[in-house]
């Protein structure tokens, strides 16, 4: 059985930023529910030398649509590291997903 490099990218990148959004929901519900300021997560570090959760959902997004723009030759959207909400980081991702689902197998 042979496996396309569409099917070995596309699905699986579209169904780990949708659970990136999944994970952003979650976070929002959270702050939500504690009455807490949404930059104490938004800000948060695991460990001091980590990058911030918003940095590396932008990383996630960052490589997702690296890949595909690699794999088909084609140029890389620019988006600007500026987001600083839940609702924003998840417009991100959701444009991330859209340009990954705008590629065909052909």
């Amino acid at each position: 059985m042979t496996i396309s490099m569409y099917q070995a990218s596309v699905p699986r990148l579209v169904n780990s930023l949708n659970n990136l959004i999944n994970i952003l929901d979650k976070a929002q519900a959270h702050v939500d529910a504690k009455k807490i300021d949404p930059a104490a997560l938004i800000d948060f570090r695991l460990y001091p030398d980590m990058l911030s959760f918003r940095r590396q959902v932008q990383i996630a997004s960052d490589t997702a649509k690296g890949v595909m723009a690699r794999l088909a030759s084609v140029e890389m959207p620019a988006y600007e590291d500026n987001e600083r909400t839940f609702e924003e980081l998840k417009a991100r991702v959701a444009k991330t997903v859209a340009f990954v689902q705008s590629f065909t197998p052909a």
